[in-house]
């Protein structure tokens, strides 16, 4: 971690991915993510299909990508 123009120590950026399609599976992650805030600074965004997460992929950029192993589109090991 480095140091912000304050003094403070910077924090870790990450841009979280969930691709599910459960919403309750979701709040969970946002739940345990903010838990996490005081190291990280942590943004979320959600997708229920595969084609949401494409266009969340390309607009936004995340580093970190979860995904539900059961979505009915998806298949893990592609």
């Amino acid at each position: 971690a480095t140091m912000d123009e304050f003094g403070g120590i910077e924090k870790k950026k990450i841009k979280l991915l969930v691709i599910d399609d459960q919403p309750s599976y979701c709040t969970l992650v946002r739940e345990q993510a903010e838990l996490c805030n005081f190291k990280y600074e942590i943004d979320c965004e959600f997708a229920e299909s595969t084609e949401q997460a494409a266009e969340v992929m390309r607009r936004w950029g995340p580093t970190v990508i979860l995904v539900d192993a059961h979505l009915p589109s998806v298949d893990c090991l592609e």
